[in-house]
C-alpha cells in the first residue's frame, strides 16, 4: 500500500482558484472543497479551511 503524499494548498491552485476556494468555504460549501483537494492530492483541515478564508477572502 502506498503512503498518501499530500501537495501545499498554494503548490496545488492558482490564485483566483484560492480566492474561490475561499468563498466557498465562506459560503459552507465544504464537500466541494475536500472533492477539490482530493482530486488534488491536498489534505483537507479545519485550520486549513480557516487559515484560507484569513488569508483569500476578497472582502474581509
Amino acid at each position: 500500500m502506498r503512503s498518501k503524499k499530500y501537495v501545499p494548498f498554494e503548490k496545488a491552485f492558482h490564485p483566483f482558484q484560492r480566492m474561490l476556494i475561499a468563498e466557498w468555504l465562506w459560503a459552507g460549501r465544504i464537500d466541494e472543497v475536500k472533492r477539490d483537494f482530493a482530486a488534488r492530492k491536498v489534505e483537507y483541515t479545519d485550520e486549513l479551511a480557516k487559515a484560507i478564508i484569513d488569508k483569500y477572502r476578497k472582502d474581509k
